[in-house]
Parts: C-alpha cells; structure tokens; sequence
C-alpha cells in the first residue's frame, strides 16, 4: 500500500506545475527585492551563465553584466512600483514562467541600456518576461515592454 501512495504522489507531482501560491510568494518576494533596489537578492535568482535579452536587441550575458544592468537600472529610476498581474508555469520545478507585470517609476537619469532619454518622467507601463529555468534559478529571460508608450509618456512625438 505504501508503494502505490508513493507511486501516486510521483505521478501528481511529474505531472503537474508548481503549485500557484508558490509562485505567487517567489513573485512577491520579488517585488520587494525590486523596490527596495536588492540587487544581491535579485542575482540570488539567477544562475552564473543566464542570458537576459531586453528590447532593442540589448543582450545581457552572464551575472555581471545582469548586475551591472541592474544596478544602472535602480541608478536611472527612483520611487519604483512594480506589481506582478498574472503568470503561467510549467514544470515542477518550473522550467518556464510566462510572467505579465506592471510597473510605475520616476526616470531620474539616462540609462545605459535605454536609447532615450526620458529623464523627468513617471512612466507607467506593462510588460512581460519569458524565463526559462534551471532548478529554482532563471538561465534565460527575455523581456518585452512597449517602448514606444514610454516614449510617448516623456513627450517624444511619433512622425512618419
């Protein structure tokens, strides 16, 4: 009897996702991270060799350069505000997360991996990240938002 609970539970478990209220914490201790600018926290996250591609063909290689990202990131923007809407998992433990978020922050100085400048601006926008994961720890993230909408927040006029 004890081998067809185990064989059961083995069974639930290979062939589910992670549970959402698990998911959900992992987000939630994410978000604070963000906002509080815990760049160490963040890396945590990542394994050694992780690739992040951003918009406008900006590709991050490696923890330093995603730290160096971060860190002109939380240098570029101040009162930050995000907040996950939804997600979508894969995998136990995730090999995949579809993540939807949102958020708000004050541009208070031009970034090294933004084209433009927006200094002066609250922006407000959403934007999604696909991750691809080994273990607990992202090995790639690609991260989309509409840069375009931001642009527009900071006065820029769109011509043809």
């Amino acid at each position: 009897m004890k081998k067809f609970k185990l064989i059961i539970i083995v069974f639930l478990f290979s062939a589910c996702s992670m549970p959402d209220f698990m998911i959900r914490g992992q987000l939630d201790d994410f978000e604070r991270a963000f906002e509080q600018e815990d760049v160490d926290w963040i890396m945590d996250q990542f394994t050694d060799d992780v690739v992040r591609e951003l918009p406008d063909g900006v590709k991050l290689k490696g923890k330093n350069e995603l730290r160096m990202y971060f860190e002109d990131l939380f240098q570029s923007l101040d009162n930050i505000d995000v907040e996950p809407i939804d997600f979508v998992t894969s995998g136990f433990p995730p090999d995949k997360l579809a993540l939807h978020w949102r958020m708000k922050a004050d541009v208070v100085a031009i970034s090294k991996y933004f084209k433009y400048d927006t200094v002066g601006t609250t922006v407000k926008f959403e934007g999604m990240d696909f991750n691809y994961n080994s273990g607990f720890k992202t090995a790639r993230a690609i991260a989309f938002w509409n840069t375009l909408d931001i642009l527009q927040q900071a006065g820029y006029k769109v011509t043809k």
